[in-house]
């Protein structure tokens, strides 16, 4: 027996744990972004290393300077080159609403319906 590891489980109880997962996944996405959200109001922003456009313009990859990557799925299309995130917040009716700020010093305002965070 090898001690401080853990052992295989069965197969119900590994379905029981994906299935956990899966149930949860929302709820801890809605947690890392409002972590995100709180972390920007005291640093006021986050650098932005790198960000693309969908086709449409309607879905956004952002990927930040702490490493994270940020997807968002907007309402309306939005085409801009952003060097920086500013704040991220929820409003309810709504959704996601984030302000990026240009590689011209322009501030943009997004909506979007749908927003995930990767670590």
């Amino acid at each position: 027996m090898i001690t401080g590891q853990r052992s295989p489980g069965t197969a119900p109880e590994d379905a029981e744990l994906r299935a956990l997962e899966r149930r949860y996944a929302g709820v801890r996405q809605q947690f890392r972004l409002s972590d995100l959200g709180r972390r920007l109001t005291q640093r006021r922003s986050i650098a932005v290393r790198h960000n693309t456009c969908g086709l449409a313009g309607d879905r956004w990859r952002v990927e930040l300077d702490d490493g994270s990557v940020l997807r968002l799925k907007l309402y309306w299309p939005v085409r801009a080159a952003i060097a920086s995130l500013l704040s991220l917040t929820w409003v309810d009716g709504e959704g996601w609403r984030a302000v990026v700020g240009t590689t011209g010093g322009d501030r943009v305002l997004l909506r979007a319906f749908s927003a995930r965070l990767a670590r």
